[in-house]
């Protein structure tokens, strides 16, 4: 398979939307009640993903095979808490299709470097408690989680630093 990473467009929010809500349908299904994840399900929209994109141009990045479908993205951001030199990787979804296949890992090497690039030297991501692929997935890539949890939509996220 021919990977491309590309910045994401408007144009991309439609699939962006559709793998953001299998992905997480797919990882929380077994970790959070059915009301949880359709509230968080229901914050997925593809007008979210349109003006995202529209108005944080070059914070997104997509995959795209070969034959031109958009198999996974990462999404990144300053951080939230207003945390001096760190950036946020926000999101980071691959269609369950193609997980376990290198896309994920090479999105968030792009991902990183993007944040590299506007200058953060850490950076931190929140992975859902249970959620043992994605943790595994941080974990054998440098991340390590620093204690600081947050609960949202019934269930607890853990945050990893890098």
């Amino acid at each position: 398979m021919t990977l491309i990473i590309r910045p994401a467009t408007p144009a991309d929010a439609a699939a962006i939307s559709a793998i953001h809500i299998d992905a997480r349908c797919q990882a929380y299904a077994d970790l959070m009640s059915p009301e949880a994840l359709s509230a968080m399900i229901a914050e997925v929209t593809l007008e979210k993903w349109a003006n995202r994109l529209r108005y944080w141009k070059g914070w997104g990045l997509v995959a795209v095979e070969n034959g031109g479908t958009i198999i996974g993205f990462v999404y990144t951001a300053p951080n939230h808490e207003g945390r001096p030199g760190v950036g946020d990787i926000e999101a980071l979804h691959v269609d369950p299709a193609h997980q376990g296949t290198g896309v994920g890992e090479r999105l968030l090497d792009a991902g990183l470097e993007v944040l590299a690039q506007q200058g953060f030297s850490a950076f931190e991501l929140w992975v859902l408690e249970g959620n043992e692929r994605a943790i595994q997935f941080y974990l054998k890539r440098g991340w390590r989680p620093d204690g600081e949890r947050a609960h949202e939509f019934g269930g607890d996220f853990l945050r990893f630093v890098f």
